[in-house]
């Protein structure tokens, strides 16, 4: 499964997988990495598995429509609207980049307990609030817990609360003439009407989805080297 979560996202996100295994090694010399493995093991796999497979459900199961970016998004080719994408069933995607935001929202705090640890605290104390507290934010801006650290922060720049909120809860238009995705913009759902090509949300869902397989990888790492119960 970690080779396979592996091939989802090479060549290009391979790079920002030896980030995440670099600030590992780091965290696990440091003082409260025995303790987070031991919640990990306990706390968080198992929720964090059911995540992973309900994402690979959904994601694969409409991979008929995503293979005709993906293989240029994990060789980091930007996807424009001019891009058109030969297949449109809207119907299969529709939802898919806000499951994905989801999952990414809840399994990232992984990285902020490593980083925790990274920076001398408890793994579940942030630099403010602790991680029982962090975990009923808004997760649109869970990603700033960890903006100073360049490797986490690497695998989290697709992360949009507004393409989220449109996809999750059937905020999206799509006019299959024009082969655009129409939203709305702002606190709501009640702003501005924003536009993307078609092939550009499936890119965008690609891009999530690879960010979700590098955690992925990243616990199954982490399990298997310190004992902790798979995410599987």
């Amino acid at each position: 499964m970690f080779q396979f979560a592996g091939s989802l996202t090479q060549p290009y996100f391979e790079g920002h997988f030896e980030g995440l295994f670099q600030q590992l090694r780091i965290a696990k010399d440091k003082d409260d990495f025995g303790r987070f493995i031991a919640h990990y093991d306990k706390h968080m796999s198992a929720a964090h598995a059911r995540r992973y497979f309900e994402a690979c459900k959904a994601f694969l199961g409409a991979f008929s429509e995503f293979s005709q970016v993906h293989h240029l998004v994990t060789a980091n080719v930007e996807i424009s609207d001019d891009y058109a994408a030969a297949s449109t069933n809207f119907d299969a995607t529709r939802m898919i980049y806000g499951n994905l935001f989801e999952a990414f929202g809840d399994n990232m705090e992984v990285l902020i307990a490593l980083n925790n640890v990274i920076e001398g605290r408890p793994f579940d104390q942030l630099r403010t609030i602790g991680l029982a507290a962090y975990r009923q934010t808004d997760k649109a801006g869970r990603c700033r817990a960890i903006a100073d650290n360049a490797d986490m922060a690497a695998v989290c720049v697709e992360f949009d609360n507004q393409v989220r909120n449109a996809s999750h809860h059937g905020g999206m238009i799509f006019d299959r003439v024009t082969g655009t995705v129409e939203y709305r913009f702002g606190k709501g759902g009640q702003g501005d009407t924003r536009t993307m090509g078609y092939a550009t949300y499936l890119a965008r869902s690609s891009r999530l989805f690879i960010q979700l397989m590098l955690l992925f990888r990243l616990e199954i790492l982490l399990a298997n080297e310190f004992g902790a119960r798979l995410p599987l």
